[in-house]
């Protein structure tokens, strides 16, 4: 480090500690927002990761997949009839008290 910067860096300790105080929080704050993030993402997916299904089928407009929806047995029996599906089963999630 050049002279003239290292004079710079340690001339006045207060601001010193105060930048790095503030650079300090600033890595902590984004190492929680990662694991904010990958604990939502595998929350989220959890469901689907633990399902074993090769594909999902669902009603238009479905939110995200933990809001069931209605789904109407005349389509549960067309995924059945199509060529190379070999079994399909509803899924019925629903919250309990």
């Amino acid at each position: 480090m050049p002279p003239i910067a290292r004079r710079n860096l340690f001339h006045d300790k207060v601001r010193l500690i105060v930048t790095l105080t503030g650079i300090t929080f600033a890595v902590v704050l984004m190492v929680v927002e990662l694991g904010l993030f990958l604990g939502f993402s595998t929350t989220t997916t959890g469901l689907i990761d633990h399902s074993g299904a090769d594909l999902w089928v669902a009603s238009q407009r479905i939110p995200y997949i933990e809001q069931g929806g209605i789904f109407s047995e005349r389509k549960l029996y067309q995924v059945r009839a199509t060529p190379g599906v070999s079994s399909a089963e509803k899924y019925i999630a629903r919250f309990g008290s």
